[in-house]
């Protein structure tokens, strides 16, 4: 059963940054797909989609470039935290 770790504020998706609903509905649908990754594999295929989704909002000038490095800065940190919960649970 997948349950969502990514405790943010509602209408935060990091501390102080607040986004427009759609950017933060996107960027908070593809964190979620990290943080339930049921593989190392599939964590850091969610991790390159959602640095992918931040590529786009970075080309398309859709969010201010300060705000896209937060937002990637964090998918890293809930990466890194998802890969290092999928070996402590990875049999012996």
């Amino acid at each position: 059963m997948h349950h969502q770790r990514h405790r943010v504020p509602t209408g935060e998706l990091a501390p102080c940054l607040v986004l427009p609903p759609e950017r933060h509905r996107l960027l908070r649908l593809v964190l979620v797909k990290v943080e339930g990754a049921s593989s190392p594999v599939n964590c850091l295929i969610a991790q390159a989609n959602a640095e992918g989704v931040c590529l786009g909002l970075d080309i398309g000038q859709v969010l201010a470039h300060s705000d896209i490095e937060r937002v990637e800065f964090l998918i890293d940190q809930v990466a890194s935290q998802r890969l290092a919960e999928l070996a402590d649970d990875a049999p012996p």
